[in-house]
């Protein structure tokens, strides 16, 4: 068995293509599509839009690291953990991936770790210092230190009981058959991994080093596997997805062949308690019942606790849920695909969440994405923080050649089963993984217009508004690289004018000949690794192939 650390390995083109709204004029939250990366057995299927990387193939759960530098995806196909780097404009530098062993989707590019058959789900620890990989045919969970630079060395796999490939570096213990989703609380002192073949959530202490010591489990009604190591619980027959609140009090599973969401406490040593559940009309398991929960798949909580927010693979749905004592459920609303999808309370439709699966919140809280399998797509939701966390759609991209978003949205490349959803820590990128593309997508985020300062006196008042450096074509208030970049692509009539990552045309004369030229990307690039001075002083003349500049 090879082991070998993981590390970055070569650029992948970073042109940007606005699609939807402008975004000088595009609300909080809209989504560009930026780029497209295929894995390398689809070498077309980008169109050049990004790139081709290994590891690829049934691309699954996706995570940014704390710090917004990198990202992994889970690939289950590939049996392998991808990694990417993040740079100033959320686009991703290829960094090679680890296979299972005796895999070849990684050989030259990473190297090989056991546990990592079928890897599905992936999840990084708060500190950002290890990796870890939920893996459905190893019945496994995988650990991996991560470096400064984003690198991955293996550090060792759990497996269920009976496995032997982690025996090594691990070892057994029960629930985790079918491990399917993993999530680290926010202490940074546990880690729980779902079992969907157990029908279980199964608990680790984690040690300082990002080392796992099996906590027990919790399986559903009927099952045997936890007995003397945990107890039972209600709807977790085939659980999918698992997320925990901000503040660390509770988990939230929801369940596919239950149909049901499912609340935990969590106690000391991160010890987990039923606290009861909530599954689709009809179902006799957890006593209250919605409409809406069937085949639930995807669930996430809004950054201020207050929302659990859940996607329903079979009945095409979103349902909000409002947090309450104790982290108790009620629910507020549903959305649905088509008119008659199942919803009861509080219904509307929406497109592009056919198949929902995927979902999360952006750390602003402002809105909701859904990555909708069957519809190929990626929907956008607004998120009213006053009014209970209900929800109103706000556009979707769908696959290219496809029209469930025309009207509403655009289209990209790479979105064929849309399987997960990510939103960086900064707010500024949502990544989507789709397992039939065998892609991840990368889609610029518009962000909340920046505050102008006011300043008051007992005579006058004065408005002051922060002006944009010269050469920062983005309007990002930051001069980096993706300024050169943005030029170039305007030049060759991938950027328009006032549009998409060129939104500040008057600033891209920055040096001689007169003019928006070429010159005036390389000077920035210069000055970004310290060659030359970086531009004080630009005449802020609109070019000449802008018709107008506001």
């Amino acid at each position: 068995m090879r082991h070998r650390t993981l590390g970055r390995l070569v650029l992948i083109a970073t042109c940007s293509f606005p699609l939807g709204p402008t975004a000088s004029h595009a609300s909080t939250g809209t989504l560009t599509f930026a780029e497209c990366i295929a894995d390398t057995s689809e070498p077309g299927l980008c169109f050049k839009l990004g790139g081709n990387s290994p590891g690829l193939n049934g691309a699954a759960g996706v995570v940014v690291t704390p710090d917004d530098t990198n990202v992994y995806v889970a690939s289950i196909d590939s049996s392998a953990i991808s990694a990417f780097s993040r740079v100033a404009n959320g686009q991703l530098i290829n960094g090679g991936c680890i296979q299972n062993p005796p895999g070849t989707s990684c050989d030259g590019v990473g190297g090989e770790a056991s546990g990592l058959g079928g890897a599905t789900d992936v999840a990084v620890s708060p500190d950002g210092t290890t990796v870890y990989v939920a893996s459905q045919f190893s019945n496994a969970i995988a650990a991996f230190t991560r470096d400064a630079g984003g690198a991955l060395t293996p550090g060792g796999c759990i497996q269920q009981i009976g496995g032997i490939d982690c025996l090594g570096g691990g070892g057994t213990t029960a629930g985790l058959g079918g491990a399917r989703s993993v999530v680290v609380s926010p202490d940074g002192a546990n880690v729980y991994v779902l079992g969907s073949a157990s029908d279980t959530i199964v608990a680790f202490t984690r040690s300082a080093g990002g080392g796992l010591t099996p906590g027990g489990c919790i399986q559903e009604t009927t099952g045997m596997e936890c007995t003397g190591a945990g107890g039972t619980a209600p709807g977790l027959n085939v659980p999918q997805d698992v997320a925990v609140s901000p503040d660390g009090a509770n988990l939230y599973v929801v369940s596919f062949a239950s149909s049901a969401v499912v609340t935990f406490t969590r106690g000391p040593g991160g010890s987990l308690t039923s606290a009861g559940c909530i599954q689709d009309t009809g179902g006799t398991e957890c006593g209250a019942t919605t409409g809406g929960l069937t085949g639930a798949s995807g669930v996430a909580v809004s950054p201020d606790g207050a929302n659990v927010y859940v996607a329903a693979y079979q009945s095409n749905t979103v349902l909000t849920f409002v947090r309450g004592a104790g982290g108790a459920l009620s629910t507020l609303q549903c959305i649905e695909n088509a008119a008659g999808d199942g919803c009861t309370v509080g219904v509307s439709t929406a497109p592009g969440i056919g198949g929902a699966k995927g979902i999360a919140v952006s750390p602003d809280g402002a809105n909701v994405y859904v990555a909708g399998s069957a519809s190929n797509a990626i929907a956008t939701f607004t998120r009213d923080a006053n009014n209970s966390g209900v929800l109103t759609f706000g556009g979707c991209i769908d696959d290219q050649g496809l029209t469930e978003c025309t009207g509403v949205g655009d289209t990209a490349h790479g979105l064929s089963g849309a399987n997960s959803v990510a939103v960086s820590a900064d707010g500024a990128s949502v990544y989507v993984t789709s397992s039939g593309s065998d892609t991840i997508d990368v889609f610029n985020r518009e962000l909340p217009p920046p505050p102008t300062s006011t300043t008051t006196t007992t005579t006058t008042t004065t408005t002051t508004t922060t002006t944009l450096q010269c050469g920062d074509v983005d309007g990002n208030h930051t001069l980096n690289i993706g300024d050169p970049l943005a030029i170039a692509q305007f030049l060759v009539g991938q950027q328009q004018c006032n549009k998409g990552q060129f939104t500040q045309p008057r600033l891209c004369d920055v040096a001689s000949p007169a003019g928006c030229d070429i010159g005036d990307a390389l000077r920035i690039a210069q000055c970004l690794v310290g060659q030359v001075a970086c531009p004080t002083t630009c005449p802020r003349l609109c070019p000449a192939t802008c018709p107008t500049c506001p």
